[in-house]
Order: structure tokens, then sequence, then C-alpha cells
């Protein structure tokens, strides 16, 4: 059944409500339970890239991380294929490969140089509004590096018949990487993290069971077991119906929700205490506190938890912030910052459980 869209004149609190609610509905068609990226992954989609608004996902190798990737950017009707850049880690990929920079080669012959170039045709370009990066931790430094201004502004340089042009506008950055210490990857970087806006861990079962992608997967008569499909049925199926007319309205309206004087004092508080907690853990490992520090010394972090409570307040329909709303986005950019660094979805929980108390009292 095609889902239920309210009318761009309607509140943009019950636009986004329904927006939420289409988002759990697609999304389950193929992807079972993982509620918590479900919810990152429609606050990204409103807030856009701006303000360094990206989001990483956690979890064992199978826990359905590059299905999300793959699924995301078709939840918005009318997504055209040369709209998503789909970045797959490998340690051979170059910037140039993803930006069309022109590559400049030496090639000697009878004792003369010359020197050649080789235009790439890029993967990000300026029709670009998705990027998803899968096995992020897997992908070269120098890449990781490219993708830094990107992540940060929302916007990077490109190249277009060796001529630079702006990619902005972007509505989704959105990585995913296997857990710390699996093999075959890189340890990322703590400025790379510290861009990382929202995080959330997936292919987690209770007590800390893993899931395999097969366990998490749901197929109807349409999917195989292999998850064959055609791309067209699938945008079709997965498709919230909202258009990105629906979406620019919401986020226009963001500031628009309340967020009062102690709401905010709250989120200060929450971050000055994520610092305090990594400066004065003498078992912490140094690379957190880097993480942490970089975002909040700026007021990046205090700047995304304003953002994001908001989000969540307007997708549960209401127009004001309410301490519940605070703590998902809590949540959400503390899980980004640590959980991608080394801890488990439990320390993880643990950690932010006990800054919260503080903070709170």
């Amino acid at each position: 059944m095609k889902p239920l869209v309210p009318s761009l004149e309607a509140n943009p609190s019950v636009l986004a409500q329904g927006f939420y609610e289409n988002v759990h509905d697609r999304m389950d068609i193929v992807i079972a339970g993982e509620s918590q990226a479900k919810d990152m992954i429609s606050t990204l989609l409103i807030t856009g890239a701006t303000d360094g608004m990206a989001g990483i996902l956690m979890g064992p190798p199978g826990g359905v991380k590059s299905g999300f990737l793959e699924y995301a950017p078709l939840l918005v009707e009318g997504t055209q294929s040369d709209e998503i850049a789909r970045l797959k880690g490998r340690v051979d990929v170059t910037p140039g490969q993803v930006l069309g920079k022109e590559t400049r080669l030496k090639k000697v012959a009878d004792g003369v140089t010359s020197i050649l170039s080789a235009k790439q045709d890029p993967l990000i370009n300026r029709y670009t509004r998705f990027i998803t990066a899968d096995e992020a931790n897997r992908t070269s430094p120098h890449l990781n590096n490219a993708l830094l201004d990107l992540m940060q502004r929302g916007r990077i340089e490109a190249y277009e018949d060796g001529r630079p042009v702006e990619v902005e506008d972007i509505d989704l950055i959105l990585a995913a990487i296997n857990n710390y210490g699996t093999r075959h990857t890189f340890d990322l970087d703590p400025a790379h993290i510290s861009r990382m806006a929202l995080g959330a861990f997936v292919g987690i079962r209770r007590k800390g069971e893993l899931s395999s992608g097969g366990m998490s997967l749901l197929y109807s008569d349409k999917y195989d077991s292999n998850n064959q499909v055609d791309i067209n049925d699938l945008a079709k199926d997965l498709s919230t119906g909202y258009t990105r007319k629906h979406i620019l309205k919401i986020r226009e309206n963001i500031p628009q929700v309340l967020l009062s004087t102690e709401k905010k004092a709250l989120i200060e508080r929450l971050a000055v205490s994520a610092l305090d907690r990594f400066e004065y853990d003498h078992e912490a490992d140094g690379k957190h506190q880097r993480a942490l520090g970089l975002t909040i010394a700026d007021g990046r972090f205090i700047k995304q938890m304003k953002k994001t409570s908001r989000v969540i307040s307007m997708m549960k329909g209401n127009e004001k912030v309410e301490d519940t709303d605070v703590i998902d986005s809590f949540n959400f950019a503390l899980t980004a910052k640590i959980g991608a660094i080394g801890h488990t979805a439990l320390q993880t929980a643990e950690i932010i459980h006990d800054i919260f108390e503080e903070a709170a009292s």
C-alpha cells in the first residue's frame, strides 16, 4: 500500500511526524528491527548535511549496515541514480577517483620524461545529493582526509573537465564501519570521528549477541535469498512518498521548534560532562579525549545537539523540545564519538547513562 503523505500546506511538525513513521514503515520491508538506525536516518534526511550533520553506523560484519546505505537514499520520492555517490571502502581507492581530480603521471621514454594527464570521472559531482561510504575504515587515510571537508561543511570541491566545482546542498552523508579491531581495517583518526554528528550500532542483539545479515533481513516474494531485486522496483517500494519539497519545508522550520533556556542549559551541561569524563578518566584512550575535545571546543557538538533535539521533537509531532528529545540527541551524538573509536554498544550505553545522570544532578 502506498504510504500516506500530508499536504505541503500541513504544519511542519505534522509533516515531520509523518515522514518519521513512513521511514520506519518502508524500511521495515527490507530490514527488521534496528529502530535506532532508522531514527538516525530519519533525522539526517531532515537536517541535511549542513553543520557537519554526517552519520555513522557501527557493528559486526554482516550486520545490515550495507543495507541501510543502499536503501536510505531511496526513501525520498524521485531520487535519481545519478544523485547518489556510493563509496565502497578499499585501500586502493584514491581521492582522484572520488572527486575527479586530474592525475598527473610521469612517463620516461628514450631518456625523456613527459607528463601525462589522466582525467577521471568523479563519483561525486555537482548533481550529488546523497553520499554513502561503506566499509569506511577499510578506506585509505588519503581518501578519508579528502572527505573531512565535506563532513564538516556539507559541501566539497570536486572536478569536472579539470575545473573545480562546489558540490553543496547535500541531503545525506552516511558512513558505515566494522567493529573496532576487525581484520583489515584502519583505526579512524579522531579528527575524522569528530565530524560525525550522529552514530548508531546495528546488528547487535540482546546481551551482546551478534546478528547476521540473514537474521535481520525480511524478504517478500519479490526479494530472493540473495537480495536480488530490480532497483526501480525497490525504489518504488521504499519511497516514503515524501519529495524533496516536503523535506525542505520541514528543514526550513527546524529553528521554529521551541528550545527553552532550560533545555539549552541541559545540552551545555551534557557537553561539559562528556568532556570532563574523558579528561579525568585515566583509563580512557587519548583518542577519545581528542575526538570529543575537537568537537566540543569549537561549539559544533552543542550546535548539532540543539538541531538534532529540535528534529527529534518534530518527528514526535511536537513543537517544543522535551528532556527525552535531548537525551536521544545526546545518545546519537556521543555514540558517534566514542563508539567508533573502540567502545562496544554496551559500554557506550553505560557511559552515556553515567554522564547524563551526572549532568542532570
